[in-house]
């Protein structure tokens, strides 16, 4: 009975009690009390401000004035991706502190073509490990596994090989002409790819050869190319260097048709002599753009190329230059591309041992 009578009054003392508090809260001149918001109640939920990926910087170290071809190309290569890839791609023109600038650039890959920096790319390798470096028809540079090497050496067999197959599917009186350096295993081997290249096109033309000495220059060859003219040669070819640049010369401004083995010999040579450059079968062209984009991703990757990239058919770096010439046909274009398909594939061989220069 006791604890009946008493409960009314504790509803009624705890409404009160809750009145006064609720009073208290609402009072005039006090604000409501701020709830937490959802990011300071709870730190896991706090969102931070996203940070930018920092672009990989990549440099682009050449000469000033370089236009050749193969090497516009291998800018235009690197350039393509560089956007692919988002690369901050930079070009520094080549110059004594080249290097040291480029270091300060903070770079991940430096690429140079063609700048003479090639010992001392070999150099600065070697103190830089966690740097890449691709050095492009750079000479005197030995490759590492921070170190790609393409060119500048070019399989001579193949050139020459190239070169004799375009004299002799050209020749229209079965004489074909040849000046040669007789006497070194690289003028042996150049010559016999050469006479292999015009049996394979023209098994019927007879070779007419004359020699220089080894290292003469550009008047000896032009004397030489004299005694081919008696012999009525219809197309030639010769050992790519100064003195094999000369008889070509010499013979181009006759009605003699050449072929040049060695990428740029047209331009080179024959520059500011058309009636000379209208006699230019063709010659080769290497091609460092498609040997860069074949091999720099799996450099990148951490694929080390114990050897430097030399230009071969087999690999893509080594074939015609386009054909400008009214006497290179579609229909001869086609067959040279069949050959060249079948040197790539191993399905025809030269012919000649590229180590002895000798037949086989």
């Amino acid at each position: 009975m006791t604890s009946s009578r008493h409960a009314p009054c504790a509803f009624a003392l705890v409404g009160v009690a809750v009145a006064i508090a609720l009073t208290a809260c609402t009072a005039p001149g006090r604000e409501p009390a701020a709830s937490p918001s959802p990011e300071i109640a709870s730190g896991a939920s706090v969102t931070q401000a996203p940070t930018a990926r920092a672009v990989p910087r990549v440099l682009l170290l050449t000469s000033s004035g370089d236009e050749n071809p193969a090497h516009l190309a291998a800018q235009a290569a690197l350039e393509a991706m560089a956007r692919e890839k988002d690369w901050n791609l930079t070009r520094l023109a080549a110059g004594t502190d080249m290097l040291d600038q480029a270091l300060a650039e903070e770079p991940i890959l430096v690429v140079s073509i063609a700048t003479g920096l090639g010992a001392s790319m070999t150099q600065a390798a070697a103190a830089h490990p966690d740097l890449r470096w691709v050095a492009i028809d750079e000479a005197e540079v030995q490759p590492s596994t921070n170190l790609l090497v393409i060119g500048p050496r070019v399989r001579e067999d193949e050139a020459a090989f190239l070169a004799g197959a375009l004299v002799g599917i050209a020749d229209t009186n079965n004489r074909v002409g040849w000046i040669g350096e007789p006497g070194s295993v690289r003028g042996t081997l150049v010559r016999n790819a050469f006479i292999h290249g015009v049996r394979f096109t023209c098994p019927l033309c007879w070779l007419f050869e004359e020699g220089v000495a080894e290292g003469a220059g550009a008047e000896a060859g032009a004397a030489v190319a004299e005694l081919l003219l008696p012999r009525y040669v219809d197309s030639a070819g010769a050992f790519p260097s100064p003195a094999g640049d000369g008889a070509l010369l010499a013979l181009a401004t006759h009605p003699v048709r050449v072929a040049g083995s060695r990428a740029g010999f047209g331009a080179q040579v024959l520059r500011g002599q058309p009636d000379a450059a209208g006699n230019l079968l063709g010659e080769v062209q290497v091609h460092p753009e498609l040997l860069l984009t074949e091999a720099l991703p799996r450099f990148l990757a951490g694929e080390a190329f114990g050897e430097p990239l030399a230009y071969s058919i087999e690999n893509g770096g080594l074939g015609y230059a386009p054909f400008s010439t009214p006497w290179i046909t579609p229909g001869l274009q086609a067959n040279l591309a069949d050959m060249m398909a079948r040197l790539a594939a191993g399905d025809l061989q030269i012919g000649v041992n590229p180590e002895t220069g000798e037949e086989q």
